[in-house]
Parts: C-alpha cells; sequence; structure tokens
C-alpha cells in the first residue's frame, strides 16, 4: 500500500540530501524493464528547476519513461519517488526534482508468489547432496519451496546452507540470498518425486533489506500485471 510521505519542499529536499549524504542505493523500478542500481551524488540548482544527478551502478540508458527510485530508511518502510529523466551522460543521468515521496507499507510477513525464474539450491544438513527447485512464494521469514528433492528429507530437518535467487518476470534482475540455515515446518508430496517444502529462517538485517525490496518489486509487478489484464492487455 502506497501513501503520501511527504509533499512539502523543504522535507523533500532535506531527505535527497541525507541520500547524498549516507550515499544511499536506490533501485529504478519500471514496469516491463530490468529494475537498475543507482545512487544520488548531487541536487544541480538550474533556472528551468533543479535536478537530482544520479550515478548509474553500470552501464544502461535511462529509462524512456517516468520510474519510481526506490530506497530503504533504517528501521522504516521503504521510501520512493518519481523519476523522470531529464538528461543523460554514459555513468550518469539527472532526473526533475521529485514534488513527492511516497512511503511503502506492507503486512508484516506476506506470501508473494515468486517470479517464474526464482530458483533455491540447498543441502539438507550433515548430508553433501546438492538439491535443485523452484521458489513458489516467499516472505521475510519463509518460503514454499518445490522440486524433485530427495525422498529422504523430513519435516523438522535443517538446510544448510540455502540459496535464493529470486527474479522478477521480466528483465534480468535478481536478488541472490544465502541463508546458513533453515528450517523445515511443513512436507508434501505432489507426487512422482516431487516435493513441496514450507522452510522458516531468520535474515540478517542487510540480507532482509534485499528480500524486502525484492517483495516490494515483485508485488509492484504482480499488481501492474494483474491492472494490465484488466484492461485485456496481454503479457
Amino acid at each position: 500500500m502506497q501513501d503520501i510521505w511527504t509533499e512539502e519542499k523543504q522535507t523533500i529536499r532535506a531527505e535527497l540530501e541525507g541520500l547524498i549524504a549516507a550515499k544511499t542505493e536506490l533501485t529504478l523500478f519500471q514496469q516491463g524493464h530490468t529494475p537498475r542500481k543507482l545512487q544520488p551524488v548531487a541536487i544541480h540548482n538550474r533556472a528551468k528547476g533543479d535536478i537530482l544527478l544520479l550515478e548509474k551502478r553500470g552501464a544502461f540508458p535511462a529509462p524512456p519513461n517516468t520510474s519510481l527510485a526506490l530506497y530503504h530508511p533504517p528501521g522504516a518502510p521503504m521510501r520512493g519517488f518519481p523519476a523522470a529523466p531529464v538528461l543523460e551522460t554514459a555513468t550518469q543521468f539527472g532526473i526533475a526534482l521529485p514534488n513527492r515521496i511516497i512511503q511503502i507499507q506492507r503486512r508484516r510477513h506476506p506470501r508473494v508468489n515468486a517470479g517464474p525464474n526464482s530458483k533455491v539450491t540447498f543441502s539438507k544438513q550433515g548430508s553433501q547432496a546438492i538439491n535443485n527447485g523452484h521458489i513458489k512464494d516467499i516472505s521475510l521469514e519463509g518460503a514454499n519451496l518445490t522440486g524433485t528433492f530427495s525422498q529422504h528429507i523430513r519435516q523438522d530437518d535443517r538446510l544448510s546452507p540455502l540459496t535464493l535467487t529470486l527474479r522478477l518476470r521480466f528483465g534480468n534482475y535478481e536478488e541472490v540470498i544465502l541463508i546458513p540455515e533453515a528450517a523445515i515446518r511443513r512436507r508434501k508430496d505432489l507426487g512422482k518425486e516431487e516435493l513441496e517444502l514450507g522452510v522458516h529462517f531468520t535474515l540478517a538485517k542487510n540480507d532482509l533489506n534485499r528480500l524486502d525490496t525484492y517483495l516490494t518489486l515483485r508485488t509492484m509487478e504482480l499488481e501492474a500485471l494483474a491492472q494490465a489484464r484488466a484492461r485485456g492487455v496481454k503479457n
């Protein structure tokens, strides 16, 4: 759920200056395009309107339309602002200074359907066998996994380590999260040697923020897809 966090010019400018000082990484999201990483570096004053200068993390063109720049303040819900490019170089582009900052509130631990190419790799604790499968859905503290996993895996077993490769439907954006240990809370036999495993885990702060960023992007992608289908647009 998106709410207006502020529309006050002075508060917006102070927030952007804080992002610049802290060298905060932004994620640029636009439906149908690969999310990109940026860092705000300066505010330039111009007669035609102030601009926020953003440094690209890697080589990519500025998006053709207005995107949403997202960031995660420490101890607070994710925030974002519209990013409309007005100039570009090979390593940077500038956006019109935003007129609002939104705050994205989500329920504490909602289950979100993972992108279709999201995958998992893990070993059962005490075993050398590698298991590969897909991530059905995921929250900040658990996931449902499916695959032709070892039939020796049982409820309450420990997985160590567990690697989640989280992707969106469009583009090549991904978050790879390594979990030292996870517990199997549920085991379901799907037939034909395929299992569904419900796992629980606890993440360190940085990994928790990265997973939260993915969940936010995936939720926005799913909402945009639902809106497109309601309009009769095929995806």
